[in-house]
């Protein structure tokens, strides 16, 4: 193996190696969930490269552990994800029952003005209506004054 590759592989062990602990480290200070997607990536990327690290370096007892580590892991990373789309679907289903909530409302509230408008314009309708039964019933009353105390009118000459 080149001086390269050694090198390289060390870096992804260490850094393997900086990822799970500050996963761990960020657990601890609460800085992320222990279920949160952002945890177990960060364990899954550490053990992956922890893993590499130790079976080019021969150490399987690590490798054997680390293999385990990513299939927790991996497990951890697709419940997690589930989690997250099944929150944003709930999410989704809240926002579309409340706008169907609101416009229902606003149909009703349309609704209410509507017949509103109309009970307003038959009680127009009903007032003027009485209004001109009283204004022809005074009409005729005066008319029936009038034909009574009018001076008959002479006979035609025939």
């Amino acid at each position: 193996m080149s001086l390269f590759e050694s090198v390289l592989l060390s870096i992804i062990g260490w850094g393997g190696a900086a990822a799970t602990v500050t996963a761990y480290a960020l657990v601890t200070r609460r800085r992320l969930e222990p279920d949160s997607f952002s945890f177990h990536a960060l364990n899954l990327v550490g053990a992956t490269a922890l893993c590499v690290s130790a079976s080019v370096s021969a150490a399987w007892p690590s490798a054997v552990v680390n293999v385990i580590w990513i299939l927790i892991g991996a497990q951890a990373v697709v419940a997690a994800k589930h989690q997250v789309v099944r929150a944003r679907v709930r999410a989704r289903a809240r926002r579309h029952a409340e706008a169907f909530r609101r416009a229902r409302q606003a149909e009703t509230l349309r609704r209410m003005r509507q017949r509103e408008r109309l009970q307003a314009s038959r009680r127009q309708g009903q007032a003027k209506r009485r209004d001109l039964r009283h204004r022809s019933a005074s009409l005729r009353e005066a008319e029936k004054v009038d034909a009574a105390s009018a001076p008959l009118a002479p006979a035609p000459h025939a």
